[in-house]
């Protein structure tokens, strides 16, 4: 979960991370607030050439494709684009401080069998 997951809400006290565990027995951890979403994009470019996209998931690979900072402000600019590529660079994130290695099974690359309905593996 991004680092915000941990923030209640205003309407019930409660936060996304409260919500999981009271309502679907589920516990998320939120990934740790960036100091710089440059460096956590400059992570995800050196790992994403390591990563495997399944050529059907046409909407993450146009908003990887399209995610662009604003001239105007100097931050990410927020549109269609920004939630996708957005969940990825969390996911690389999630990755790069060791929180999802658990679920990972590493295999030699050469022997990695892709699946049609795999749509990413990092």
């Amino acid at each position: 979960m991004p680092h915000d997951a941990k923030k209640r809400m205003a309407n019930t006290g409660t936060n996304i991370l409260d919500f999981c565990r009271t309502q679907y027995n589920f516990e998320a951890r939120p990934i740790p607030k960036t100091n710089s979403v440059r460096d956590d994009i400059e992570i995800v470019r050196r790992h994403l050439p390591d990563a495997k996209i399944n050529k059907s998931c046409t909407k993450l690979l146009e908003s990887l494709t399209n995610y662009q900072w604003s001239a105007s402000t100097g931050r990410i600019l927020h549109n269609e684009y920004s939630h996708g590529a957005d969940a990825v660079r969390m996911l690389f994130m999630a990755k790069h401080h060791n929180m999802i290695n658990e679920y990972l099974i590493k295999k030699k690359k050469h022997t990695i069998n892709y699946t049609e309905d795999s749509w990413i593996v990092v």
